[in-house]
């Protein structure tokens, strides 16, 4: 199955949309509307804030949600009808998993390298899909 010029451009567009979205979340949630929790805040409210460890934020919700992620966008791709889905779970997860990431490295105390490093696996991941949808253009 190839993917035409327009479906390309509709990708970029929703990863434009998706990428703009991580963003603002890293700017108005952490210093807002979050902050107004007490300490018995829920789970996801600390996840969005960074307060949960980095460590198991990189690998739970990074490495393995991926590995749950990009299995299941593989064998939803199998399936023309659930393309359309498929793109906007993949990528409403994407922005979820990046957006804790980046909060949990940007508010950890360790050391800077690991935050460093969980910030530019969160880059790559995001030049992954962007370079991953032209070359399969190009490609095709």
């Amino acid at each position: 199955m190839s993917i035409g010029f327009y479906q390309t451009i509709i990708i970029l567009g929703y990863v434009l949309v998706s990428l703009g979205l991580v963003l603002l979340i890293n700017k108005v949630f952490p210093s807002r509307i979050l902050e107004e929790y007490n300490k018995n805040e829920p789970y996801l409210v600390k996840l969005i804030k960074g307060n949960i460890n980095l460590a198991e934020t990189f690998w739970l919700w990074g490495f393995l949600g991926f590995i749950i992620y990009g299995t299941v966008v593989f064998f939803a791709s199998q399936l023309s009808a659930a393309t359309e889905l498929v793109l906007v779970l993949m990528l409403s997860y994407l922005v979820f998993a990046s957006t804790v990431i980046w909060n949990s490295a940007r508010t950890y105390k360790g050391k800077k390298q690991f935050a460093i490093a969980a910030q530019t696996a969160v880059v790559f991941v995001w030049l992954k899909q962007v370079f991953g949808v032209l070359v399969v253009n190009i490609f095709s």
